[in-house]
C-alpha cells in the first residue's frame, strides 16, 4: 500500500433526461448520534446470556445542475428502455432506490440489469430516513413523531410495512443477516437495546439508565454503540468488550470496524487499530465509509468527495472531488461500482477504471439506494 494518491477531475458523464428533472424539496432526516456514552456513565446493564422478549456541494467538477421542472417519473413512464447494466457498463446488479414522490410519500424504484427501471408507490411513508437490509428485500424507515424525543421505526417488506416500535434514537440492519435488525430506543427514561427480525417479536439485548448512546453496527460479533466522542463495543448478549474513541464509520460481517479519530483507523472487534493510510483531508469532514464486499476497498466519502483506500496489498489511494448527495452509499456486488444518491437521482463510480462520476435517473430525488445481486432478486 502506498499513500499516493491519484486525483481525477474529468467531470462527471450525465445522461439528459427527456424532460428537465424537478418535484418538491425534502429534507433529509438523520437520526442524531447521541452524546454522553462511556464508562463513566451509569451503564448498569440489565444483560443475560438469552435475549429477553419484551412487548454538497459539488464544487470541485463541472457537473450539469438538475433543473426545475416535470415530477417524479411513475411506473407507466420509466426515464430509459434500457437496464442498469446496458446504461452502466458491466454493472452486475439490480438496482432499488427510495425515492420521494410528488406529495412527500415514498417510492420504491426498481432497475433491472435489463429492462426499464418502475417506481412502486409505498403508500402511508412520507419523508424519513431509510435503510435496506443485506437482502435488498426489505426496508427500515425511522418517522419523526409529534412530541417525541424519538421516531416511529416500522419496517417489512415493501408495500407492506408495519410500525415497530416509538420512542427509537437510531437502528441498524445486521451486516449479514437478511431481516435481522437492531435498534436503541428510550422507554419512560430507560435505555434500551433491541434486536428483532422477521420471524420474531422484538427481543430485549440490555437496557440501563443514564444512557444516550445510539446503535450503529449490528453482527454475529455483537453491537456496536455510538457516543459522544466513543464507541463501546458490545458482545452478542450485551456484555461491554471494549471502548474505542472516535465516531464509527463502517463495520462488516467479519467484525472489523472503521473509526474515525484524529485520522481513520480500522480493527477487527476488539483489536487494537491500524492506522490508514492517505490524506483524509481532502475529502473534508468525513460522513460515511462503506467496507467492499471482497473486504479489500475502503470507500469513504465528505464533504468534499470520495476516496477509495485500499485495505488490502499494494494499491493506490485515490480521490475524485465530487460528493454525494446524501450520506449513504453501497457497493455493487463485484466490488467494482460504488453507487451513492446524488443531488438529483443516482451517482455511480467505477473504482477499478475510469473512476469518472456517472449520474442516472435525474429525474428522481433519491434517498436510500442498494444493489441485488443478479438472480437474487
Amino acid at each position: 500500500m502506498t499513500g499516493d494518491v491519484r486525483v481525477v477531475e474529468d467531470g462527471a458523464v450525465l445522461r439528459s433526461p427527456e424532460r428537465p428533472p424537478g418535484g418538491p424539496s425534502w429534507v433529509w432526516l438523520v437520526v442524531g448520534l447521541a452524546v454522553g456514552l462511556g464508562l463513566a456513565v451509569v451503564f448498569s446493564l440489565a444483560s443475560s446470556g438469552q435475549p429477553e422478549e419484551v412487548e454538497t456541494p459539488v464544487s470541485f467538477l463541472e457537473l450539469e445542475q438538475p433543473e426545475d421542472g416535470d415530477p417524479e417519473t411513475s411506473a407507466s413512464e420509466p426515464d430509459t428502455p434500457e437496464g442498469v447494466g446496458e446504461v452502466v457498463d458491466g454493472f452486475p446488479d439490480t438496482l432499488l432506490a427510495v425515492t420521494q414522490l410528488p406529495g412527500g410519500n415514498l417510492g420504491l424504484l426498481t432497475w433491472p440489469v435489463s429492462g426499464p427501471p418502475m417506481t412502486t408507490p409505498l403508500p402511508g411513508f412520507t419523508t424519513a430516513e431509510v435503510e435496506f437490509d443485506q437482502s435488498g428485500r426489505m426496508v427500515a424507515t425511522g418517522t419523526p413523531v409529534a412530541d417525541s424525543e424519538g421516531f416511529l421505526l416500522s419496517f417489512g417488506t415493501p408495500p407492506r410495512m408495519q410500525p415497530l416500535a416509538t420512542g427509537v434514537t437510531g437502528f441498524v440492519w445486521h451486516e449479514s443477516d437478511a431481516g435481522a435488525m437492531a435498534y436503541t430506543q428510550v422507554v419512560d427514561g430507560e435505555w434500551r437495546l433491541m434486536v428483532v427480525d422477521r420471524f420474531r417479536d422484538a427481543q430485549l439485548v440490555t437496557r440501563g439508565v443514564g444512557i444516550d448512546g445510539v446503535v450503529v453496527a449490528y453482527g454475529s460479533w455483537g453491537f456496536a454503540i455510538q457516543g459522544d466522542q466513543e464507541v463501546t463495543l458490545l458482545d452478542e448478549t450485551g456484555e461491554i468488550g471494549s471502548l474505542l474513541d472516535g465516531r464509527l464509520l463502517d463495520a462488516d460481517a467479519d467484525g472489523r470496524v472503521v473509526i474515525y479519530h484524529q485520522g481513520l483507523s480500522i480493527s477487527d472487534a476488539g483489536g487494537s487499530p491500524r492506522e490508514l493510510e492517505g490524506d483524509i483531508d481532502l475529502v473534508g469532514e468525513l460522513e460515511v465509509a462503506l467496507i467492499s464486499p471482497d473486504g479489500a476497498k475502503l470507500a469513504v466519502v465528505g464533504g468534499a468527495g470520495h476516496m477509495i483506500i485500499p485495505l488490502e496489498g499494494d494499491g493506490e489511494v485515490t480521490h475524485a472531488p465530487v460528493t454525494s448527495g446524501f450520506p449513504q452509499m453501497v457497493w455493487s456486488s463485484d466490488s467494482r461500482y460504488l453507487v451513492s444518491p446524488w443531488i438529483r437521482g443516482v451517482l455511480f463510480i467505477d473504482t477499478e477504471r475510469s473512476f469518472q462520476p456517472i449520474a442516472e435517473l435525474t429525474r428522481h430525488t433519491v434517498v436510500a439506494v442498494t444493489t441485488v445481486p443478479l438472480g437474487q432478486g
